[in-house]
């Protein structure tokens, strides 16, 4: 009796988050046309937190100042690589004329909803499903590619999301806290979002190579910070 009753509550719980996420998710395509991507990965996403029975994805916020510090440089630098190495000198003004356009919703959508739902998602939740039939590295390769795929119809080269995919799999790995993976994913969408805004056809090539440099000394720094603490 008991049993049939925690199923029966569990079914009603589920349903009503899948309702609460649906409701979120059209809010957050307000001024555009919902997505079904969008839907199927919030409703894969709840069944993977029943699944799991894991509720408190974001209460374990442990990280050093350096740390931090660090994965935000290489969220900005990386961003702005990414966009310097793609983008044309002339577009810059179209592109950002184009994105001051962008309601509330949808800055929400991109800048907060996306890295929570993705990372947990991705990195969390089908990360640790795969791995309990596959090794880590064939795991990681797959949702990295699905990762890139979501993003067929953005603007930025799937390269771009599958590396970042790579490198998020990275941070997880060596602190098992998701929510430096948020952290990281939300500033980088920012800063992809903004940065085009200080690109000119003059400077380009300057903010190129400072970003470049920037971003090889932060994943340096990262890379034995992290060792340090093993």
């Amino acid at each position: 009796m008991n049993m049939k009753f925690e199923t029966k509550y569990n079914r009603i719980l589920l349903l009503i988050i899948y309702t609460i996420l649906f409701f979120v998710i059209a809010i957050y395509g307000a001024g555009f046309v919902l997505k079904v991507i969008d839907v199927f990965t919030i409703s894969i996403l709840t069944l993977f937190i029943f699944k799991y029975k894991d509720y408190n994805s974001f209460l374990k916020i442990r990280c050093s100042l350096l740390n931090c510090s660090l994965l935000i440089v290489t969220a900005i630098s990386l961003a702005f690589l990414g966009n310097a190495i793609y983008a044309r000198g002339d577009e810059f003004n179209f592109v950002m004329q184009q994105r001051y356009e962008y309601s509330a919703f949808s800055l929400f959508g991109l800048f907060v909803l996306s890295p929570v739902i993705e990372e947990l998602l991705y990195r969390k939740y089908w990360f640790r499903f795969l791995t309990e039939k596959h090794k880590r590295v064939v795991s990681i390769i797959l949702i990295s590619l699905v990762f890139s795929l979501t993003h067929i119809f953005g603007e930025i080269p799937l390269i771009i999301p599958f590396i970042s995919s790579i490198f998020l799999f990275w941070i997880y790995n060596k602190t098992q806290n998701i929510s430096l993976c948020v952290l990281w994913h939300m500033v980088f969408n920012i800063t992809s979002f903004y940065s085009p805004a200080f690109f000119t056809i003059d400077n380009i090539g300057n903010l190129k190579m400072l970003s470049l440099v920037v971003s090889l000394l932060s994943l340096l720094l990262l890379f034995f910070s992290f060792k340090r603490n093993e």
